[in-house]
């Protein structure tokens, strides 16, 4: 017998790679062509465009109406609501594409994939078709364009999650054998992915697929990229591990048990172990990443007494002091992230009873590099101390107060700092001596002093209460210093961005708006809406008490009010919105005379004061 030419034996590879695609592609053609005859795909195709044209035709203008969504957010959130019907119809077609129909002849890897990547079209045909559709019943309506970017991004995350959903359907239906099986399994899993975030689930572990990137025109996509890709990354390897599941632990006839199942799986598990191993790694990895970045990034707060071994409720009761003066001062790292606090606090007794006791607690997570209290001190927890004084403080009596904080490294990112646009609260910058429920049961019970000096990066301006009175530049960083004439409520916040000043004057009242530079189209109808409510304010609650009123542009809505003379409004509701419309127009106004009332003492607005 002849021997087979070496040429004939070079050439079995490379035959056998060629004749695995080839296969590959009959199977997804086999599968988009069931697909394609399901009556079931047709009628999602037609729904999911009936629901998006429905949507735009009937809630458009009132969605327009609605000041605090940018046209770039309204589209997607019309493009989003095809998340239900999709993922309906992926269900429904899982058992379809797959031709389980109850004779469970066993699923190969090339058929697997095949099926999914059939799924997966539907998803992309379907988003691709309404997204346009969303467009431009826009542009037929005399929108605005939106931000394409910031609108592809969206798209393609909502498209990306339901991609991943396709493969989990199909290898379900693999996993069960049975068609009817199959769906009920995937429909249960399905619901359960859309209740979890109804249910109040907030952790990144508990939605399926990568979380949306919130856009800012100020900040970019800011700090969420990482957190976007890690979750990304998590549920795709994920989604990987359950494909491959599928394929190991698929029956090859109906009613196999599942004993003779596992047994063909140790079998098959070595060969693949090549791809099971990297999914695990990354799916591990990146879990235990997200868990530590969502638990290193909760918002401040103030640490409860309890943590204290024996401060309990032997001395729950006792009164606490209350803040007179701070003179702070701040060094904030925009780009990096990164806070440092330090400065005085003046504290006194405005009680009738002594007190004895002092509890200081620096807001969490942040950690005392220093604290200096004229008392003794009785028992400490990493952020929290307790002071007993050697002579109780007596009614009127004062005390000085000094503190070093700083954001510790292994910490986390302080929530508030951006690369620009950081917005900061009290809560953040300054230590707590009560808890929150004595301290801040009306802001204007007390009233204090305030003084502080910023420093921030050197393309950046920072913004807080009183008069600027200096600015300068000292080692490659920019310096603020600001102090109020009169004392303000004890909370307020602290900004720090890329802004562009507009300055105008009320009396002898100083009128700021910070902004982006390319966001100035609203700001002299924000001053001119500033004027008009300090002159109606005046007539009716007396002279305006501060020497400045600022508006900060910010990435996002806060619902803080504003305190010494400064409100902060997000850029979608003040400064990128159309407010030559009255509809839009209305609640910015509204904001705007609360927000100026308030400065007299916590009025709700000054709409009836005129």
């Amino acid at each position: 017998m002849l021997a087979a030419p070496a040429s004939a034996h070079s050439s079995t590879p490379g035959a056998a790679r060629l004749a695995a695609v080839a296969h590959c592609l009959t199977e997804l053609q086999a599968a988009l062509t069931r697909v394609a005859r399901a009556r079931a795909a047709q009628a999602g195709l037609g729904l999911g465009l009936a629901w998006m044209a429905g949507w735009f035709a009937l809630a458009l203008p009132f969605a327009y109406g609605v000041a605090q969504l940018p046209n770039t957010e309204r589209l997607l959130d019309g493009v989003a609501l095809l998340r239900g019907p999709l993922g309906v119809l992926l269900v429904w077609l899982s058992g379809t594409a797959l031709a389980c129909g109850g004779r469970g002849a066993g699923v190969s890897g090339q058929r697997l994939a095949a099926n999914a990547l059939a799924l997966a079209g539907v998803v992309v045909a379907v988003l691709s078709l309404a997204s346009v559709a969303a467009a431009a019943l826009q542009a037929v309506d005399g929108r605005v364009a939106p931000d394409w970017a910031v609108y592809a991004t969206g798209v393609v995350n909502l498209g990306f999650g339901l991609c991943l959903w396709a493969v989990v359907a199909v290898s379900l239906q693999a996993l069960m054998g049975e068609r009817r099986l199959g769906t009920l399994v995937a429909a249960i899993a399905f619901l359960a992915a859309l209740a979890l975030p109804k249910l109040g689930a907030e952790h990144p572990l508990l939605h399926f697929g990568p979380r949306p990137m919130p856009y800012s025109h100020l900040n970019g996509y800011g700090h969420h990229v990482a957190t976007f890709i890690a979750t990304g990354l998590h549920y795709s390897a994920l989604t990987a591990l359950i494909a491959l599941g599928a394929w190991l632990l698929a029956p090859a006839a109906v009613g196999e048990p599942w004993r003779v199942r596992f047994t063909r799986a140790k079998r098959r598990l070595p060969s693949s172990m090549v791809m099971v191993a990297p999914c695990a790694v990354v799916w591990l990895g990146s879990g235990a990443w997200i868990c530590h970045h969502a638990a290193a990034s909760n918002p401040h707060e103030t640490p409860a007494l309890g943590s204290l071994p024996h401060w309990g409720g032997e001395f729950a009761g006792q009164p606490f002091p209350t803040l007179l003066a701070v003179d702070l001062k701040i060094e904030i790292h925009p780009h990096e992230r990164r806070l440092e606090a330090a400065g005085t606090m003046l504290l006194g007794n405005e009680s009738t009873a002594r007190i004895q006791h002092l509890v200081v607690a620096a807001p969490h997570p942040m950690r005392f590099n220093a604290l200096d209290v004229p008392a003794r001190l009785a028992e400490q927890s990493p952020s929290v101390r307790r002071f007993t004084f050697v002579k109780p403080l007596r009614p009127v009596e004062r005390i000085k107060v000094t503190f070093d904080m700083a954001w510790p490294e292994s910490g986390g990112i302080a929530p508030g700092l951006a690369g620009n646009s950081t917005f900061l609260t009290s809560d953040a910058l300054m230590p707590s001596f009560a808890p929150r429920t004595e301290r801040w049961r009306s802001p204007h019970a007390a009233a204090m002093r305030f003084k502080a000096r910023l420093g921030t990066a050197l393309d950046q301006v920072a913004v807080a209460p009183g008069e600027l009175k200096r600015a300068w530049k000292e080692n490659d960083r920019r310096y603020f210093e600001y102090e109020t004439r009169q004392p303000i409520a004890p909370h307020f916040t602290v900004h720090s961005g890329r802004y562009t000043v507009a300055r105008d004057t009320w009396r002898d009242v100083a009128m700021e708006i910070f902004h982006a530079p390319g966001h100035a189209a609203n700001v002299y109808t924000l001053l001119r809406a500033v004027k008009a409510n300090l002159e109606r304010c005046a007539v009716a609650l007396g002279q305006y008490p501060l020497a400045a009123f600022r508006v900060v542009e910010v990435p996002d809505a806060h619902s803080t009010p504003a305190h010494g003379g400064i409100a902060a409004y997000a850029e979608g509701f003040a400064f990128t919105a159309d407010l030559a419309n009255r509809g839009r127009t209305a609640p910015v106004f509204a904001a705007i005379a609360r927000d100026v009332a308030w400065q007299w003492g916590g009025c709700d607005g000054c709409l009836s004061c005129a």
